[in-house]
């Protein structure tokens, strides 16, 4: 932190905060709406040293300032130490306000609604296919599968799992329509005894990696070994070994930045030849079904061959099936792939 401490960043990161809730509250007064504005102090957020939430104290202002039909803007992202020191709760903090404000208020709502610039929680990144689907509702451990940190912060969804809170997922206004995003609950009813299983298909996308091949590893105890544990503590994406009569192959995706050093960890263990390839991308197809179901694998690759897309790994481990190749294919790899698992919208 040159020329400043770790504090000071902190309170700059949290600044634009405050400015964002004052301008908020000046469109809702110019749209003829009644608002009032209260910072992180006056809110009563409270945060513990490493940027958990504790508490906000301020519940009883805040359910006065609605009955008296104020819409209450305030900040997200930050509260205050004890010491009175602004700390960051981390990146999409604003998502965990929110729901830890829907726990004492939730006898007035009957969700939160947390608006975004996508609508809903879908199996596959818009980005990558504009007309994927999204779903209409997922419990909440689905919702962190297929969120992974990204679109809500994990966080938000394992309190409102504590509590109970509903979360709504949807498009803001500002952004475009919606029709209705995602809803993340409790998905039984207390009246279940044994609710009936639901199931999702993901896929998600790395779009940039390397793979790196360990040729020649001598088929002795401990030997494989050796070769992962130099690279421990890496990041590694997929391993596989695959093994021969007297040598085995050990293949395993990493980040573009992280390969030329494992290769290097690796040639400090191994004297045989270790081949590495930047320029990949992988996707990565997810289904609690496929510890029970067939062809998945076969699906996989004929869509991507149908595609024109060459596979340069493939591994199917337990509810997974992962897939890497060429960087400049990812688009057309998860269209195809996205259209043979039913992930995009059907034309009207």
């Amino acid at each position: 932190y040159p020329k400043g401490t770790r504090e000071d960043w902190e309170e700059l990161a949290a600044a634009g905060e405050d400015i964002a809730a004052k301008a908020l509250k000046f469109a809702i007064l110019q749209q003829g709406g009644r608002a009032v504005d209260l910072n992180t102090h006056q809110m009563g957020v409270v945060a513990f040293d490493d940027g958990r939430l504790q508490q906000i104290q301020a519940v009883g202002l805040i359910r006065e300032k609605l009955g008296e039909g104020y819409i209450v803007v305030g900040p997200g992202f930050k509260g205050v130490k004890p010491d009175g020191a602004t700390k960051p709760l981390g990146r999409g903090a604003t998502d965990l306000l929110a729901v830890a404000l829907g726990i004492p208020l939730n006898l007035d709502a009957e969700e939160v609604r947390i608006k975004k610039d996508v609508d809903g929680l879908a199996p596959v990144d818009p980005e990558l296919v504009e007309d994927a689907i999204i779903f209409p509702d997922l419990d909440y451990a689905q919702a962190s599968e297929v969120s992974d940190d990204t679109v809500i912060m994990e966080r938000a969804i394992r309190l409102a799992r504590r509590w109970h809170v509903p979360i709504r997922v949807m498009r803001s206004p500002s952004i475009g329509p919606t029709t209705g995003g995602t809803l993340i609950w409790d998905a039984s009813t207390p009246k279940e005894l044994e609710p009936p299983e639901r199931h999702i298909v993901t896929l998600k996308a790395n779009r940039e990696c390397s793979l790196v091949r360990v040729v020649g590893v001598a088929n002795l105890q401990g030997q494989a070994h050796r070769v992962l544990d130099a690279v421990k503590d890496i990041c590694l994406g997929t391993i596989i070994q695959d093994q021969g009569s007297e040598t085995a192959t050990i293949s395993f995706t990493v980040e573009n930045a992280k390969m030329e050093e494992a290769v290097l960890l690796v040639r400090t263990v191994h004297e045989g030849d270790v081949e590495q390839r930047a320029g990949y991308s992988a996707l990565t197809l997810a289904d609690s079904r496929m510890k029970r179901g067939t062809g998945y694998a076969g699906r996989v690759s004929g869509a991507l061959a149908k595609a024109g897309v060459n596979i340069g790994q493939i591994a199917a481990p337990s509810e997974k099936i992962f897939v890497a190749f060429a960087a400049d294919q990812l688009q057309a790899a998860a269209l195809a792939v996205a259209d043979e698992f039913g992930l995009r919208k059907k034309a009207v």
